[in-house]
């Protein structure tokens, strides 16, 4: 048996002191998946049918006057492309490892849970499926293939972890899927890198801007658009940097973008729904273009992952 990790899973990846991480996330990057029904309030505003292709809204939304910012503009077809779509071949069982996000070790009797329905906000909401990891921190799990879900990892002595976007194939039936579970310990840490104070009323977002093949985008901009207004939702936003004291990536709040692993942290988000947006230049451009989008729901008290990935192929 081996970990899922292939053409539509793009690893989202951590390096803290002397540990890594990795967190299975679809190539879709999100669009037109809205647990919470989001795409149905961003595709009544006003905006261009580019964006609306982004957002995987219907082909006729209701007009309205909101609109993005008009420095927005989609790289249709550019140098990242478009992510090839996976087909939904039926549910398929799988093993469920409930993982420390800093040791990469079991969490044991860790409750670990699924949103598979597209009607619901997973922080209001009951979830699908529900089990409780083993002491070796496995169990399994019957999920669908083809559609995004969101993994939900619960522990004592541990933030609720969502992991936002995953999404499986049919022939990773019998695979690991690792579900992550950050400890206050390291949300603390984090935090005190990006000299941020936690206030934990609210959540915090974090992921990585990567290419369909999961490799980082470098100076790219991460912004967070309230999924309802279409607002820009101003956070304790950080990219990480590699630091060769630490010998690992930790948050750098003098950068104002991507480094060239392509990792953000959204510290005191407020909680709701929201699009992640990843704009730049594209290689060889001079027009700011959205290189990426996905959408991910900020819940008090937890961390929210969710990378930022190309649209998917309609």
């Amino acid at each position: 048996m081996k970990s899922i990790n292939n053409r539509k899973a793009t690893p989202f990846i951590i390096l803290f002191s002397l540990f890594s991480i990795t967190l299975i996330s679809n190539c879709s990057g999100g669009p037109g998946y809205v647990p919470a029904g989001g795409n149905n309030n961003m595709c009544s505003q006003n905006l261009s049918p580019d964006v609306k292709k982004l957002l995987g809204c219907p082909t006729a939304p209701a007009a309205s006057t909101q609109q993005l910012p008009p420095s927005i503009i989609i790289a249709n077809g550019g140098t990242y492309g478009e992510c090839p779509s996976v087909p939904t071949t039926g549910p398929i069982s799988v093993y469920i490892t409930a993982t420390d996000f800093q040791t990469l070790g079991p969490v044991s009797g860790a409750a670990v849970s699924f949103f598979t329905s597209t009607s619901n906000t997973v922080g209001t909401s009951s979830p699908d499926i529900t089990a409780t990891a083993g002491q070796n921190g496995i169990t399994t799990a019957t999920l669908p293939t083809g559609i995004p879900f969101v993994a939900k990892g619960s522990s004592t002595g541990y933030k609720d972890t969502y992991q936002f976007g995953d999404l499986l194939a049919g022939n990773d039936a019998g695979h690991f899927l690792p579900v992550l579970l950050i400890s206050d310990f390291t949300v603390g840490l984090l935090s005190s890198f990006a000299s941020v104070k936690p206030d934990w009323t609210n959540g915090a977002v974090a992921g990585e801007v990567v290419d369909c093949s999961g490799n980082a985008i470098q100076n790219a901009i991460v912004s967070l658009v309230d999924a309802k207004t279409g607002i820009t939702v101003t956070t304790s936003l950080v990219y990480f940097t590699y630091s060769s004291t630490f010998k690992a990536d930790i948050p750098d709040s003098s950068l104002t973008s991507t480094s060239d692993n392509g990792i953000f942290l959204s510290i005191n988000t407020p909680p709701g729904d929201y699009y992640l947006v990843a704009q730049g230049v594209l290689p060889g451009g001079n027009a700011i273009v959205v290189l990426g989008e996905s959408y991910v729901e900020s819940v008090a008290n937890s961390v929210s992952i969710a990378n930022i990935l190309p649209p998917v192929t309609k």
